[in-house]
């Protein structure tokens, strides 16, 4: 007796919450549902994957000719992020375009989308213009990237991720783009001392020191070199 009394005190209560507390219910759901996403995205960058991949998308150069659309590529309809990197916590972010304001910690910043089935990150400078990004995709440039420790000769292969940079005019491999790249897809940091060792699509070879880095354009790429202070 004392179960079906008990299943009838529980039964009420939910019919007392669902009648006099929907509020408080839905507030409760919600807090459970943030959580759950904040833990989800947590684990997703850990391991380094696109949680929203099917949700986001944009046109790019060819696609947008025939569109009548073009000036409003980041409408509220598209479901577009920033990501940014913060050097000093070594963490990575996902922001949606509604949401996004520049501040001092965001040290690497990457517009993120969707072309087809791919996904892309053009390299970000400010916050400016997002409307204006195309995402111009350019042939495979490199057949193989090496990162060298150069105090202990330890070689690591990262050039498994790099297709979803050949975008034109991105700017790629530099110390900051190698530190958050390495953490986000390879989960290591960046030697103090390294060098790049690279062979292009024709098979030529060359290195990049750490005042250096690649411009991707429209034909290929460049190697420039910045001046360390």
């Amino acid at each position: 007796m004392s179960y079906y009394l008990l299943a009838g005190t529980i039964i009420t209560g939910i019919g007392y919450l669902c009648a006099y507390e929907s509020n408080r219910i839905i507030e409760i759901g919600v807090n459970i549902s943030w959580e759950i996403t904040k833990m989800v995205s947590t684990v997703s960058e850990y391991l380094g994957i696109d949680t929203n991949g099917e949700n986001y998308n944009f046109m790019n150069d060819e696609e947008c000719l025939e569109e009548e659309e073009c000036d409003t590529l980041l409408d509220k309809n598209r479901n577009t992020f920033v990501k940014y990197y913060n050097i000093k916590t070594n963490t990575s972010y996902n922001v949606g375009i509604d949401d996004i304001e520049e501040n001092e910690d965001m040290d690497v910043m990457f517009l993120k989308t969707k072309v087809e089935d791919e996904v892309f990150y053009f390299r970000l400078y400010n916050l400016e213009n997002l409307e204006k990004v195309k995402f111009n995709k350019v042939d495979k440039l490199f057949l193989q990237v090496e990162l060298i420790d150069k105090d202990n000769n330890n070689i690591i292969d990262i050039h498994h991720n790099l297709d979803k940079f050949y975008i034109e005019d991105n700017k790629i491999l530099d110390t900051d783009f190698l530190k958050w790249y390495l953490t986000y897809f390879h989960k290591s940091k960046l030697p103090e001392n390294y060098e790049l060792r690279i062979f292009d699509k024709d098979i030529n070879m060359f290195t990049l020191e750490k005042n250096e880095y690649i411009i991707i354009t429209n034909e290929g790429y460049n190697k420039q070199y910045k001046k360390l202070i």
